[in-house]
């Protein structure tokens, strides 16, 4: 029984190397460091009390542990990706596993029989065993960061100084109120505190079997108090600890009574967890309030879908924070240049450099050397002080504020070869106060085309004033140019000067490629009829219609001069001329039949118009225009009681 217990034991650790060997090995190795302090301390008593020592045990443990780490490492990277990498599952590692088994094997059989005879073969085995533990260990110190790049002091300092899960549970402590503290101290540990007790004050008397889980939780729960990171791992130490003492404790009792306690035991230690997380579940559900880290990736979604649409094909290389890397690249499908992962040690470096350049000339030059198409500078993830000081650790305050990053973040310094991309977080995550600034390599852009894109993101931000004055510098500067006379008009519109926004939209469209006009006429019309500005929406038609015939735009402005409340517009001979002129051209459009229908009603004719209205339907329902339907069926029942339309 026990030995099968091993193996599947050793099965489960294996596991735990293939998912992740730097999370796994800590707990193997203080698996195998506990029953050897326990054999040393309690075992000569247990064998005295009548308990049997299996060698055989800790055998089978370290050579199924070791065959099964190695044949999940076969099956991962054989035969094409076989490598001395040291911070994965390794054979070294499966190696290490085998000789452990050996070595606690034989400082048992030795500790616990002195009369044991080890013979020549069991020394050279004993030896071999601890030979096979320090390969591993040697193959780092000698080949340094060539096999195991979490020693490179850019990587390791970076772990110490800036991802949480490295710090010290004494960092993280000092920002919580008392309650945290003795939640994290007393009531995190309570297994922990009742096995230290019962050890320390009953010492001749402490079963192995707990003596063997006080040690486990006592050594995992220290690392965990060195980094963070461990903290589960020594939760499961603990948990194991707990029922080792429920078990010792109801020893006695009936088995129904024993599980009775046991539970109790259990929801009395773990059971206000899953009840506040219910708890603060249901309030955040009741206040309709999102938590930063979920909003968090609603933003990085977001900034994704952006970066997306300014390239909608070609690879996408982004730089931005690693933590942003890793949310925006997810859901973005592209590539990031720097990750907190060991495997990207060097795109962080690459990031840290580009970010740390001096000068706008060099971070250029790095940016066509990591092929870099894209950068979003997110303020609550910017990283930008971080990886200059990990990246120039002797350089001086005010370099910093010299260095590319901040330029480009911090003093919104834009070289002309970056194209900033016109964005705003959405209404929903503004509650994050975060902000993002988010830019395409474009080297072989203008001035001009730099200095347009950067409007037009401080109009998505919102600076309006500071948006129209680069507008007007570049009408200045390019007066043959159409967009910013066409972006100009669009934020007069917003101040709702709407004859100086019609003034620059033509003149805008007018210097546009001809094949955009039209479309830009009925758009421009179209904004102005909603807006209520049925002058100027006539104004924007009539000029459109002079520069070339069109049926679409003589519908538009027929429904205009029909059905403007604005006496001084309307004109309901010639709305009718112009709506008959273009059923002309195309009898089966709904927008024409709509527009005649109005007209003939504005003149009168409502027995004509309710027909006209009619016709339009039948279209309507014959092209499933579900939306042309509804209208023209209101209409024929206005025409029929007599009624004229008004907007």
């Amino acid at each position: 029984m026990a030995r099968s217990a091993a193996a599947f034991s050793a099965i489960c650790g294996a596991c735990g190397m293939w998912v992740s060997a730097a999370s796994a090995i800590a707990p193997i190795a203080i698996t195998g460091a506990s029953g050897v302090a326990a054999l040393l301390l309690w075992g000569r008593r247990a064998r005295r009390e009548g308990f049997e020592f299996d060698a055989e045990v800790w055998r089978v443990w370290g050579r199924v542990g070791a065959g099964a780490s190695f044949l999940f490492y076969l099956i991962e990277y054989f035969p094409n990706h076989l490598g001395l990498r040291m911070e994965a599952n390794n054979p070294f590692f499966s190696l290490a596993w085998f000789g452990a088994g050996e070595i606690i094997a034989q400082i048992g059989e030795r500790w616990l029989d002195r009369r044991w005879d080890a013979g020549r073969p069991k020394n050279r085995r004993l030896g071999l065993a601890f030979a096979a533990v320090a390969v591993a260990p040697l193959i780092i110190v000698i080949g340094g960061t060539r096999v195991f790049v979490v020693s490179d002091p850019f990587l390791s300092q970076l772990h110490k100084e800036h991802i949480q899960e490295f710090l010290s549970l004494w960092l993280t402590v000092r920002g919580l109120g008392w309650g945290a503290i003795f939640s994290l101290l007393v009531l995190e540990n309570i297994p922990l505190l009742v096995g230290i007790g019962f050890v320390a004050f009953r010492l001749g008397q402490t079963p192995l079997v707990l003596g063997f889980a006080a040690i486990g939780a006592v050594l995992s729960t220290g690392m965990a108090w060195i980094q963070a990171r461990w903290l589960l791992n020594a939760s499961g130490f603990q948990v194991a600890l707990g029922l080792v003492l429920v078990t010792i404790f109801t020893l006695n009792l009936r088995p129904a009574l024993r599980w009775a306690v046991g539970l109790v035991a259990v929801c009395l230690t773990y059971g206000h967890y899953p009840l506040n997380r219910i708890r603060e579940g249901r309030a955040e559900v009741a206040a309709r309030r999102v938590g930063p880290k979920d909003a968090n990736s609603a933003l990085f979604r977001d900034i994704a879908q952006v970066i997306r649409a300014s390239q909608p094909e070609g690879e996408i290389v982004l730089l931005t924070s690693p933590n942003s890397s890793t949310g925006v690249g997810y859901y973005g499908r592209f590539k990031t240049l720097g990750t907190l992962y060991w495997e990207n040690n060097d795109g962080l470096k690459a990031a840290a450099a580009l970010l740390s350049a001096r000068s706008e000339a060099e971070a250029a030059e790095l940016i066509r050397a990591h092929k870099v198409t894209h950068i979003a500078m997110i303020s609550e993830e910017n990283f930008v002080e971080p990886y200059f000081r990990l990246f120039r650790p002797d350089a001086k305050a005010e370099e910093f504020k010299k260095c590319f990053g901040h330029q480009l973040l911090f003093d919104r310094v834009i070289p002309p070869w970056l194209q900033m991309i016109p964005y705003n977080p959405p209404e929903d995550l503004k509650a994050l106060n975060v902000s993002a600034l988010l830019f395409k390599v474009a080297f072989n852009q203008t001035p001009a085309d730099a200095l347009y894109h950067i409007a037009l993101a401080k109009v998505a931000m919102g600076s309006l004033p500071e948006a129209e004055r680069d507008f007007d510098t570049l009408i200045k500067g390019s007066p043959d140019s159409y967009q910013p006379y066409l972006r100009k008009g669009e934020l007069l519109l917003l101040r709702r000067e709407f004859a100086a926004a019609t003034d620059f939209t033509l003149h805008g469209i007018r210097l546009a490629p001809p094949e955009t006009r039209l479309n830009m006429y009925a758009n421009a019309g179209s904004t102005l009829f909603r807006s209520k500005q049925h002058a100027q929406a006539v104004r924007v038609y009539e000029t459109a219609l002079a520069e070339t015939a069109n049926a679409q735009i003589a519908a538009f402005l027929a429904y205009v001069l029909a059905t403007s409340s604005d006496d001084n517009v309307r004109n309901g001979a010639r709305a009718l001329a112009l709506a008959e002129q273009a059923l002309k051209v195309d009898p089966n459009s709904p927008t024409a039949l709509n527009s005649c229908a109005a007209a003939l009603a504005e003149n009168g004719r409502f027995p004509e118009a309710a027909a006209m209205a009619e016709r339009a339907a039948t279209v309507a329902r014959a092209a499933n225009d579900a939306g042309a339907l509804r209208v023209s069926e209101t209409r024929v029942a206005a025409f029929r009681a007599g009624q004229k339309l008004r907007e």
